[in-house]
């Protein structure tokens, strides 16, 4: 590692060199949690389990070469994926969990030496904060950053899936439909049909007090029954997405008695990124409005010659039967050696 490679850490997100960080995650194209909007906007209203973040920025002399953010988090383990014991106690992770595209944005010719001084910083972190844990969650299982972790003895294991679907080169959503086998691509009209005749409408607009709180609602109803409601709680999940400006989008499900699905999309300079939605039934009038919200993001991702949809995780069987690749992603963890 060359002498010249150090890392500087900002304890908050107003302590972070914004021209530095920002040229990293522009010219790296990293995703949209790692902009300062997202930064700033979770550090005010985290919307998961939060004591603080460390946000690192390797140099090379005075030249920024990479970032990344972690957090301390009370309650590290939300989707049980962490090795036994690990959730008991308080660990530096990075991202957050609702980040599904983990990594260490970098713009330096030899990867593997920023990985490194990283890596070493995050052992540093962990053991000045005395927390038992720290590492990467949500990493893609390619990334060569899971092969010096493993080298340095981090407990590295595959623990996820998120998906996506390539939509560069279409002209409209007629493109995707065509790329389906014959049975969802007719599902998948027919219930766009249905939805029409009923009266449904889609819209996508930016989000607002008002519609946020709606969708919100709609959200937290679904994620109770996976037991993951506090995850909106609407005095928290509200103004977090507001503070994420042109970066979030709402996309909405009206029919003649109101609201029938609701969502937050997130979108950056190569993504549109299928973040949280909300279902008010599972299907009406002979059409579910989940086809609509799915379609509706397609179209919008094409309009604007977005490359990559980020499909999300979980719901596997159907991401998979309508288009979208899965991408494993793992978890790297390093404990401290007392523990």
């Amino acid at each position: 590692m060359p002498d010249a490679l150090h890392v500087t850490v900002a304890r908050r997100v107003d302590d972070i060199n914004a021209a530095d960080w920002s040229r990293v995650v522009t010219q790296s194209m990293a995703p949209v949690f790692y902009g300062l909007d997202y930064l700033r906007s979770y550090e005010a209203y985290p919307v998961g389990s939060f004591a603080g973040g460390c946000f690192l920025t390797a140099y090379h002399g005075r030249q920024p070469v990479a970032v990344l953010p972690v957090f301390r988090q009370p309650r590290p383990d939300p989707l049980g994926l962490l090795p036994p014991g690990a959730a008991d106690h308080p660990a530096l992770l990075g991202h957050v969990w609702y980040c599904y595209d983990t990594r260490i944005p970098t713009i330096w010719a030899e990867p593997a030496d920023v990985h490194a001084a990283m890596l070493n910083r995050l052992e540093e972190l962990r053991d000045e904060l005395a927390v038992p844990l720290t590492g990467l969650v949500n990493v893609d299982v390619s990334d060569r950053l899971l092969v010096l972790a493993r080298d340095r003895g981090w407990h590295v294991a595959e623990a996820d899936s998120r998906y996506q679907i390539r939509v560069d080169g279409f002209g409209d959503l007629s493109d995707y439909l065509a790329g389906l086998s014959r049975k969802p691509r007719q599902n998948l009209a027919r219930h766009l049909r249905r939805a029409d005749d009923a009266g449904a409408r889609v819209s996508i607009v930016p989000p607002d007090p008002d519609n946020l709180v709606q969708v919100c609602e709609l959200c937290r109803h679904t994620a109770s029954k996976f037991g993951n409601a506090d995850f909106y709680k609407p005095q928290t999940f509200v103004p977090f997405v507001l503070g994420l400006g042109e970066h979030a989008l709402v996309v909405r499900v009206d029919g003649p008695a109101g609201l029938l699905a609701g969502a937050v999309s997130l979108v950056d300079e190569a993504r549109f990124h299928m973040w949280v939605a909300g279902f008010r039934y599972a299907t009406i009038a002979g059409f579910s409005p989940h086809y609509m919200v799915w379609a509706a993001q397609i179209r919008e991702a094409i309009a604007r010659r977005l490359p990559v949809v980020e499909a999300g995780r979980r719901n596997d069987e159907f991401k998979q039967r309508h288009g979208a690749t899965r991408v494993p992603l793992a978890i790297c963890v390093a404990r401290r050696k007392e523990d």
